[in-house]
């Protein structure tokens, strides 16, 4: 019977039950409720507690890394093809300017509390730490556990054992980060008043503590149908959509990979495979932008099942994520992953005590709490804490924070490119490049801050 995929539907089937576990939790324990951990990062925790190899009592199939992989891309596609083009005016652009240059900086400052903190423990107690271990941290904080997991896989044929399963832990640290401390900024801002759109505890709604919408009037829509039903289902075409994306990026990989292999960097050309959301994200806009748009196909999509699709893989590869952290090899850099993580952590706060001041003009808290949630856990983290204070997103942080990052992307993808190149000689036997490293990462926060100020988005603590 295990020839017709048992294993895996028994993985998806264990993956729901955790969700489904969760949501009860969520719908009826209050304490859950006022931290806001979204059901997907407390069903990770059920399935790392009852599926680690000591508690044995659920086993997962050795599948789970795959389904990471594949459910973290697939969701990018549909990110990509659902992303509706709006005709943003002088304001808009300014602040979504703003916001993106806002994230590309924290998450560099990641990076380079990162890569320091590899440099000491390389010189101290782990001299065999692979150079970019800290790199994982800003993976997992910014981009989530799904990316995390995935650049980490493509550096174990490089030397980095482990890989993928350190950047799972610090996905998961990342989540405690964000909704620890994104309800502390949260509690604060009430009391102070900063809210626009609520005063206190009181006016947040019931279905943002428990998880649950009750109330008829508050469900909206999840989509509108873009077919006839008879002909082939809506959501059928918007699958089939995103999968067609995802087999062009695939393509292009494959041909990325032959190439660098043909030019004598066949050494790091797997590494490639790490970035194929990136590649996806790419291949997604053009088809939208390029074919689909152009042609007025684009009346074939439905940004709203798209988005849908997107939050479908992210909360099974979230559950997924968590119920695999491999405890060996947490407990193998257990030192340098809680002070990379602890650190990182403290640095992304710090940052955005300071300068949602300076570079936003209205909105702080609600900027604040959706900005620094994305960088700390995933985008539904920001998303999550955003809403307990902008219910109906009626701020500009959320239309701001969708252009942003759009820039944002486009800004770090030479950042990590530079980063990585000096993989290439350590994969050859050589030393890593520290020093261009840093080099580089200190030169695009200066780049990024005179950025504000040319541009005349820095604003004066008395303005």
């Amino acid at each position: 019977m295990d020839g017709i995929g048992w294993s895996i539907v028994f993985d998806f089937i264990y993956l729901s039950i955790f969700l489904l576990t969760a949501t009860a939790i969520r719908a009826r324990v209050r304490f859950v409720q006022r931290l806001l951990i979204p059901n997907a990062v407390l069903g990770g925790a059920i399935g790392f507690i009852l599926c680690n190899k000591y508690m044995g009592i659920i086993a997962l199939s050795d599948n789970m890394g795959g389904y990471i992989y594949h459910l973290l891309n697939i969701t990018f596609a549909a990110l990509a093809l659902g992303n509706v083009k709006r005709h943003a005016h002088k304001e808009v652009r300014g602040g979504a300017i703003s916001t993106g240059i806002m994230m590309t900086f924290v998450t560099i400052l990641q990076l380079i509390v990162g890569t320091v903190l590899t440099i000491f423990f390389i010189n101290t107690w782990y001299p065999d730490m692979f150079p970019t271990f800290g790199t994982l941290m800003m993976m997992g904080y910014a981009c989530g556990p799904g990316q995390a997991y995935s650049i980490g896989l493509a550096w174990e044929p490089l030397g980095f054992i482990d890989g993928s399963g350190v950047g799972l832990a610090f996905g998961a640290v990342g989540f405690l980060w964000a909704f620890l401390v994104g309800i502390i900024m949260i509690n604060v801002g009430l009391r102070r008043n900063k809210a626009e759109f609520i005063g206190s505890h009181d006016e947040i709604h019931d279905d943002i503590w428990t998880g649950i919408i009750s109330d008829d009037e508050r469900r909206v829509s999840a989509g509108r149908l873009v077919t006839s039903p008879e002909a082939i289902d809506t959501l059928s075409l918007q699958v089939a959509l995103c999968l067609i994306v995802y087999l062009c990026g695939y393509l292009v990989v494959l041909g990325g990979t032959k190439l660098m292999s043909y030019a004598g960097m066949g050494a790091v050309a797997d590494g490639l495979w790490g970035f194929m959301f990136i590649i996806v994200v790419v291949v997604g806009m053009l088809v939208r932008s390029l074919i689909l748009d152009p042609l007025g196909l684009d009346r074939m999509i439905d940004s709203g099942i798209q988005t849908r699709i997107s939050g479908l893989c992210v909360d099974y590869l979230v559950v997924a994520s968590l119920a695999a952290i491999p405890i060996v090899a947490v407990s193998k850099y257990a030192v340098p992953i809680a002070v990379i993580a602890l650190a990182g952590g403290a640095a992304t706060v710090l940052a955005f005590v300071l300068l949602p001041k300076h570079v936003w003009r209205d909105s702080h808290l609600e900027r604040t709490v959706l900005c620094y949630g994305t960088l700390t856990g995933t985008m539904s983290s920001g998303l999550s804490l955003c809403r307990v204070i902008d219910p109906n997103y009626e701020s500009p942080a959320m239309e701001h924070y969708i252009y942003g990052m759009s820039l944002c992307l486009m800004l770090l993808i030479p950042v990590l490119l530079v980063v990585s190149i000096p993989l290439i000689g350590y994969s050859q036997g050589g030393d890593f490049n520290f020093a261009l490293v840093m080099g580089v990462l200190i030169m695009g926060e200066i780049i990024l801050f005179m950025l504000w100020h040319v541009l005349g988005l820095w604003k004066k603590d008395e303005e």
